[in-house]
């Protein structure tokens, strides 16, 4: 579940950080009082600048590199990959296998299932 949550959130980032702060916004607006209004949209800007940050390194700062040797033996390669939910979800559009298909121009083949071991799907 955690990983189909962040998958959902990194792809609309704007409106999974936006969110909090509309919700947090909305609710301060009911109360009448100026410092519980303040408190309410303080919580929002904080809540909203923590999903960003967690957004960022969690998922946006990983890049792939690669040693100038040896790099084109792999742009002949195909590759399999076998594994479980997180090779399934490496597929969709910023995950590891899509940018490395990305970077080598691979030809890959995926087979995969969530929740299953690599022993199961062989």
């Amino acid at each position: 579940m955690w990983d189909s949550l962040l998958i959902s959130a990194s792809k609309s980032p704007f409106w999974t950080v936006l969110f909090p702060l509309v919700c947090f916004s909305l609710t301060g607006s009911m109360f009448t009082d100026k410092n519980t209004q303040k408190f309410f949209y303080l919580v929002g800007v904080l809540s909203s600048l923590i999903i960003s940050i967690f957004l960022h390194l969690r998922w946006d700062s990983f890049r792939i590199h690669f040693l100038s040797n040896g790099v084109e033996n792999l742009r002949e390669r195909k590759i399999l990959f076998i594994g479980d939910s997180i090779t399934c979800e490496g597929s969709r559009p910023r995950g590891f296998i899509t940018k490395l298909d990305s970077i080598l121009a691979l030809d890959a083949q995926i087979v995969c299932q969530k929740g299953a071991t690599a022993q199961e799907i062989i």
